[in-house]
């Protein structure tokens, strides 16, 4: 698990106006979403180059960890 966060910050934008009844994104609402405030895009750019960030700390300690564990 990472955090892409902190406690102080608010999402973008409320992602739960865009989910799908299987729980994805719908891409053209959230397409519309973003084009009623573009005010939001600079925050988006940010969350997901953080978001990138986390997913790459996550990627490098699963590394580690399977490298240093015993499997056989």
């Amino acid at each position: 698990r990472v955090i892409s966060d902190t406690a102080e910050e608010s999402l973008p934008l409320d992602f739960n106006r865009y989910l799908t009844t299987d729980g994805g994104i719908s891409l053209p609402r959230l397409l519309v979403g973003i084009a009623g405030s573009p005010a939001s895009i600079p925050r988006l750019l940010g969350f997901q180059r953080r978001l990138n960030q986390a997913a790459r700390s996550l990627g490098a300690a699963l590394g580690r960890f399977l490298a240093s564990a015993n499997l056989s």
